[in-house]
């Protein structure tokens, strides 16, 4: 059984929960932390987690997790995933990983000091619009990417 913790209860966080609820016995939910209340409040009651907090440092730290799901705005994922592996945690968040390259790199060597594993999602790539873009690109609609 794996005990989870989820930093950011909204559309990424919400189908990381849901993803997470499939799996059936095999996950505990363990804290959730969100800075809006109701989203907070409705995942706490919806997925039965343990412990609720608007403060991510407290939601690790009450929840006692084996795995920290990330899914927040970028800027705080280095940070965020730097305390879950220092406290015990492999840590699952999204890209963009970070708006600092050196944070990232950084955060390379916690993993390795700590034995913890850092997975990053894609969870656009595919997306209908996406898709749409790429195809569009393709067929040189739009003009050549330069970056």
């Amino acid at each position: 059984m794996y005990k989870v913790t989820v930093i950011g209860a909204g559309d990424r966080g919400g189908a990381y929960m849901n993803a997470l609820r499939e799996l059936g016995g095999g996950v505990e939910f363990a804290s959730v932390c969100d800075i809006l209340a109701d989203r907070q409040e409705k995942a706490f009651s919806e997925y039965g987690f343990k412990y609720q907090s608007a403060d991510w440092k407290e939601a690790i730290l009450n929840g006692k997790p084996d795995i920290v799901v990330i899914a927040t705005p970028a800027y705080f994922h280095c940070d965020m995933a730097k305390f879950a592996m220092e406290n015990g945690a492999h840590v699952m968040t999204e890209k963009p990983f970070d708006l600092s390259l050196e944070k990232c790199f950084e955060l390379k060597e916690v993993s390795e000091k700590t034995g913890k594993k850092l997975a990053i999602g894609l969870q656009y790539r595919n997306t209908k619009y996406n898709r749409t873009l790429k195809n569009a690109f393709e067929r040189n609609l739009l003009g050549r990417p330069y970056i």
